[in-house]
């Protein structure tokens, strides 16, 4: 929320938001809210989107307020605060390696996919088998 009327020393003009991802975003990106006919004080609640961001990671988020041309300039930027997004499907399937153990035996190994691809925990893995002889699941 802005700050109090009295505490704007005039209307603001516009919002800046600073953030950056932890995990595989490593430049700090700026949106800039406008307020299209500030109505100083009356300006009570602003919101934005920040679109395009990973899945499941954390976004350090802080914001400062402008006050347009011929005014005091930009404000300090808010204390930051940590948000994540939320978990999506993985982006890419696990690798499996099979071995042989025995004529009725095959140890089977779960590579999980890279962790930028895979977009929140893996809790479980579904393994299918078929016989190749009738395409018929076991």
């Amino acid at each position: 929320n802005p700050p109090p009327g009295i505490d704007q020393n005039g209307p603001i003009t516009s919002y800046n938001i600073s953030y950056t991802g932890e995990l595989f975003d490593t430049d700090i990106q700026f949106a800039v809210v406008n307020i299209t006919n500030p109505s100083y004080p009356a300006v009570t609640e602003v919101s934005s989107d920040l679109t395009g961001l990973q899945e499941y990671n954390n976004y350090t988020i802080s914001v400062s307020a402008y006050r347009g041309a011929n005014s005091q300039g930009v404000s300090a930027f808010t204390s930051e605060v940590v948000e994540i997004t939320d978990e999506a499907v993985p982006a890419d399937s696990p690798t499996l390696i099979f071995q042989s153990l025995s004529t009725t035996e095959i140890s089977t190994i779960i590579l999980p996919p890279t962790a930028i691809d895979q977009n929140g925990p893996i809790i479980s893995y579904e393994v299918r088998i078929y016989t190749s002889l009738f395409d018929i699941p076991i």
